[in-house]
């Protein structure tokens, strides 16, 4: 969201390297493994360095209590570079359910969501926080909040053994299924600040199913 042609984000990063390697893995079902090889170095060389920390220009930010998040994006402009360090929930848990993330990095996410309770879950239409909206004649409070990232959220303390919080998120999520009576788990507050972004949508179930399918919670 809001990327041009000078801007990298984590998000971008991890769905590129996610791309890279399926369809590696397709080109070695067809038996072209020298294209497999060299799509696999290109997912590699994505995750090795949106890895990096910010001062070596990647995309990373650690911190002084030993933990760290991705930043959200950063301009790559010679003689302009800027980076836009706030904590954006999705650019951290999507870079980790593509799986581009270390262990000691999970945990740091972990921990500046854990940390930061009240300000991403409690929330006047439920988990999950996203990031400031879109401001319009609708809008209702001064941030995005959605259900799949709520219960992507879910589905990754499940997948990697983080307990806390998690049974108490699923519960949040479920309370307020129907904050938008059209549909089960509506798009929420959504992006520009009303209910299920001025169009009706119900495809934030998707994360719910996705928990339910692969028996994770």
């Amino acid at each position: 969201m809001g990327l041009g042609n000078d801007t990298e984000e984590p998000l971008m990063c991890a769905k590129t390297a996610a791309a890279y390697l399926a369809v590696a893995e397709l080109a070695e079902q067809l038996g072209k493994d020298s294209v497999a090889v060299r799509l696999k170095k290109l997912a590699d060389k994505v995750i090795k360095e949106m890895n990096k920390p910010i001062s070596s220009g990647g995309l990373w930010k650690p911190l002084d209590n030993g933990g760290g998040y991705y930043v959200n994006t950063r301009c790559i402009t010679k003689g302009n570079e800027s980076i836009s360090d706030r904590f954006i929930p999705y650019e951290n848990l999507v870079p980790m359910f593509f799986g581009v993330t270390t262990g000691q990095q999970d945990r740091a996410i972990f921990k500046q969501l854990d940390d930061n309770f009240d300000r991403y879950y409690e929330l006047k239409y439920g988990p999950m926080y996203i990031a400031p909206i879109v401001e319009n004649e609708r809008t209702e409070v001064q941030y995005s909040s959605t259900p799949w990232l709520g219960f992507l959220d879910v589905y990754l303390r499940c997948k990697k053994n983080h307990k806390a919080n998690r049974s108490q998120i699923f519960k949040m999520l479920l309370d307020h299924a129907y904050d938008v009576p059209a549909g089960c788990f509506t798009e929420g507050l959504g992006c520009h600040g009303y209910l299920t972004g001025n169009s009706g949508r119900s495809w934030d179930n998707g994360n719910f199913f996705h928990t339910l399918i692969c028996a994770i919670y």
